[in-house]
């Protein structure tokens, strides 16, 4: 998928882009590879098609969203994703942007600096010793390849207002990724809320975007240690 491409696709989506929108796209897709080398952001492979496998793929739910005003947390940002493109297209929000890696953290400060994203706050933390702080913050969370489902939602219920909602990009293992989850969705105080289906515009790969409800308020032992939580999920 080449710029032109891109542009099309995201018209037909978001009706409302501007050029000033797309431009800041093109940008992002300058820093990322101009930095990708020293950085390792993505993959080589990736690297050839930002526009699909980055772009499209953080974009390819218009439905996902939150009132004007919502306090919005990407968990695990790494490159950008979805977060950054999320906020080009939804300047109206308040984002953070959870990163552990001080590198990727420095180079998303600078995509914020050079893209001029008002409103937008990076974190160089783990989400589990940022919920110390943070604990009940966001109304939205938003999160795409960190980690089986599982694992993400003990990391990520903490940060979420009750009332809150979680969006967890997933590929196409999200149906067992659901299963195995079942039982820390009741633990952690949330419910599911709606599970939407797409495909990447060229390539044709389906994506799930899994949605969840903050309604209880999550147990103080949550989240635990990282070793913890990796060694045995809820």
């Amino acid at each position: 998928m080449d710029r032109n491409q891109f542009a099309a696709w995201l018209f037909r989506l978001y009706p409302d882009v501007t050029p000033e929108q797309l431009e800041r796209f093109e940008q992002f897709r300058n820093l990322i590879e101009e930095r990708n080398e020293e950085i390792n952001l993505v993959s080589r492979a990736d690297n050839i098609d930002l526009y699909e496998k980055h772009f499209a793929d953080s974009l390819l739910f218009p439905s996902l969203d939150g009132a004007k005003g919502a306090l919005w947390i990407d968990l695990g940002a790494g490159a950008g994703f979805p977060g950054i493109p999320l906020k080009i297209i939804r300047p109206d929000i308040t984002l953070y942007m959870l990163e552990p890696t001080r590198k990727r953290a420095k180079f998303l400060s600078e995509c914020v600096e050079k893209l001029n994203l008002t409103k937008t706050t990076i974190i160089a933390e783990r989400a589990e010793i940022y919920a110390n702080e943070a604990r009940e913050m966001f109304d939205i969370l938003v999160a795409r390849a960190v980690a089986p489902l599982n694992i993400l939602l003990e990391l990520a219920a903490p940060l979420l207002k009750v009332g809150g909602f979680l969006y967890a990009f997933k590929g196409s293992h999200a149906d067992k990724e659901l299963i195995e989850a079942a039982s820390a969705i009741t633990q952690l105080g949330l419910r599911e809320a709606g599970h939407q289906q797409s495909s990447l515009p060229e390539l044709g790969h389906i994506r799930h975007l899994l949605v969840f409800e903050k309604v209880a308020m999550t147990p103080l032992v949550y989240p635990r240690s990282f070793a913890s939580i990796k060694h045995q999920p809820l």
